[in-house]
């Protein structure tokens, strides 16, 4: 699969990494398999790696990721995360 996470709980962090062809269908998955996993406090911040994705997610994409999200929002505290890109179209979906 072209994304997967790790779960630093000493750290508090989540570590995202993507490479390759990233589709909606593997996007949502990871963000659910994440939001879901018993390791996950609501604290921890994450960082994304997605410089080495070929970006095959669209906008529908993005905003069914973002509905997984506002689901399971009770499982989250506010906490930092940041996404590494390298093209300005992943940037820009990162933004959504």
């Amino acid at each position: 699969m072209p994304i997967s996470y790790t779960i630093d709980e000493q750290a508090r962090l989540v570590r995202i990494v993507a490479t390759g062809r990233l589709t909606d269908e593997e996007m949502v998955h990871c963000v659910s398999s994440l939001r879901t996993d018993p390791k996950l406090a609501a604290e921890m911040n994450t960082l994304s790696d997605m410089r080495q994705i070929e970006v095959a997610f669209t906008s529908e994409g993005v905003a069914r990721m973002v509905d997984v999200m506002q689901a399971t929002a009770h499982r989250r505290a506010p906490a930092k995360a940041a996404i590494v890109v390298d093209s300005e179209v992943a940037f820009g979906m990162g933004r959504m």
